[in-house]
Formats: C-alpha cells, structure tokens, sequence
C-alpha cells in the first residue's frame, strides 16, 4: 500500500516531535495504515516500553525517510484508540516540506567491519577487524591498528547493521583508493591507519541494505538537529 504524494508504507518509521514542548523526547512510531487526505495511523508511542498518555489534539512535527527525501510535516492527534492496541489517527497534511538527500553525503557512524583482501599477493584466509567512521552509498573511511592493504586492493567487507528495526550483514566489494599511516594518531581510539574506500558494484539485496541504513543514519542526524 503506498500514497502517491507522502509514499507512505506500511511499517515506516515516522518521529514525532511535541509541538510546543522542548522537555519531552522526539519518539519514534511506525505507520499501519491511512487514508488518502484523511488520516494517518501510527503505532502509539512508547517510552521504556511503557505507553505513552497522547491527548486528543496533540500537536506534532512529523518526519520521515522516503527513498532519498526527508519529509516533514505538521499534524495533530485527531483520534487515540486503546482496543485491540493502542493506535493514534493523525490528521493527514495539507502540504510536507522536503529535504533530498544526496548519494554522497556521509553519515557518521562506528561499525565494526570484518575485511579480508583479495588481492593475489596480500589475500589472508582471515578477516581482519576494523571500524567504519563514516559512510556514503559511494564509499567509506575506516580506521584499523594494522595494515589491510595498498591503494587500488580489493578488499571484501561484512557488517552487522541495522536498518528499520531489522538486522543483518552487509557484504560490500570495495577498492582502497587511499591510505593514511599515523603513527602517533590520537583520534579514533589511536587507530595509526585510515583508508578511503570507494565501494564496487552493489547489486540486489546489498544493494538496498546499503542505500537503506546510510539514508536512515543521514535522516537520524538530520531530524536530530
């Protein structure tokens, strides 16, 4: 099911922002469903998984990823239900504002990664453990205590991530396109090592893994600001 001007899913993540309350925290819900200039029916909002007490009217600044676009709009609690669950009905906007975000804005991040070379000349049977700093869709920066490759390796890369509640590994192909030794590096837990990383052809479920979880961490740093 999906709207043709908010491209609303089932299962989205939307955040709510109290309008005219700096105190309380944004909250995450997620939608179940909605009618097209009617409403929109989100999850009830939770806090240490207790239920959030959400009165009628309710203002709210409502955000959310869709594909490469961070929306954003004003709505209100026209309806709060109790039975079978506990589920709020938002009015539905009468316009969004919209941010696009680009294929190469970074996102900050620390992920530990597995890699492992493949170069003929420097391939190890094991992987080596590093951390990814930031990412793109295009590439990353890692910092490692010790040497993975050269400029112009390929390296393969797997990682545990997270994206809308559900987590699995992320498999990348990658090249090294630079290499940085710093010996007496302070920064990044004293990682002397930092390669930039330009990542190959991503295809299928990788793919939309990729795409999704550096949207997704963009769009946190974006709706956190």
């Amino acid at each position: 099911m999906e709207d043709t001007n908010l491209k609303l899913q089932v299962g989205d993540a939307l955040q709510l922002q109290f309008v005219d309350d700096d105190t309380k925290d944004r909250v995450y819900v997620k939608v179940i469903g909605y009618l097209d200039g009617q409403s929109v029916v989100v999850t009830n909002p939770r806090i240490n998984g207790n239920i959030m007490l959400i009165r009628e009217g309710q203002g709210f600044i409502v955000r959310l990823l869709s594909g490469n676009r961070v929306l954003g709009f004003n709505s209100t609690v026209m309806r709060t239900c109790a039975r079978p669950y506990a589920y709020l009905h938002l009015s539905y906007p009468n316009d969004t504002q919209e941010m696009v975000v680009r294929r190469a804005q970074r996102a900050t991040v620390d992920i530990i990664v597995s890699v492992q070379n493949k170069h003929p000349e420097r391939a190890t049977d094991k992987a080596v453990s590093a951390v990814i700093r930031d990412m793109s869709t295009a590439g990353c920066l890692i910092t490692s205590r010790s040497l993975l490759g050269e400029e112009d390796d390929i390296l393969d890369l797997s990682a545990r991530v997270n994206v809308g509640n559900v987590e699995d590994y992320l498999r990348l192909p990658a090249s090294i396109k630079n290499v940085r030794h710093e010996p007496d590096a302070t920064n990044h837990n004293g990682d002397p090592y930092r390669y930039g990383i330009e990542f190959q052809l991503v295809e299928g479920h990788d793919s939309l893994m990729l795409h999704g979880f550096v949207y997704e961490q963009i769009a946190k740093n974006l709706l956190d600001t």
